[in-house]
């Protein structure tokens, strides 16, 4: 069993104006707030959401994807360090400067039936919230507007 980075979000602040990103992303879309004039950049890097304020830029996924084809694999510093440098070059900023605003662990553990056996198994948890959108996943979080502690559990093979 290997504990690892799953999911996280980064924020970058711009000292000066916004660099133009346009050239190192996909999937580009633009919206404007024709109430306070914000422009906003939405697009795709390697698997990655990146989002381009006047303020910063904002990075949200899984730091295996820009590393391996997919978030199968887990990461150990040596390779989240890897993955944090390949950011900075494909954006050309310094993203060992980020501020991290979320961080989602995981791991893996190997089952001998489909994991849609296990979860009606599972139980409460203390101060947790139990639901179940799907067969195929069950998430317990905290109550609030912004829960802070959820965990989730899924077949990660199906969602690579």
């Amino acid at each position: 069993m290997v504990t690892m980075y799953d999911k996280l979000k980064l924020w970058i602040a711009f000292n000066a104006k916004a660099p133009d990103m346009t050239q190192y992303l996909t999937n580009i879309r633009e919206q404007i707030d024709h109430q306070t004039g914000e422009y906003i950049l939405f697009g795709n890097l390697k698997g990655l959401k990146v989002s381009v304020y006047a303020s910063g830029v904002s990075i949200i996924g899984s730091l295996t994807k820009i590393i391996f084809p997919n978030n199968i694999y887990p990461l150990n510093m040596q390779r989240t360090a890897q993955a944090i440098e390949k950011i900075s070059d494909y954006l050309h900023l310094n993203a060992k400067e980020a501020k991290v605003t979320e961080l989602e662990f995981g791991t893996q553990y190997p089952m001998q039936y489909p994991v849609e056996c296990y979860l009606p198994k599972l139980g409460d948890m203390p101060k947790l919230t139990r639901y179940s959108f799907d067969k195929n996943a069950l998430y317990y979080q905290t109550k609030g507007k912004r829960p802070n502690k959820i965990f989730i559990f899924y077949d990660k093979k199906s969602r690579c």
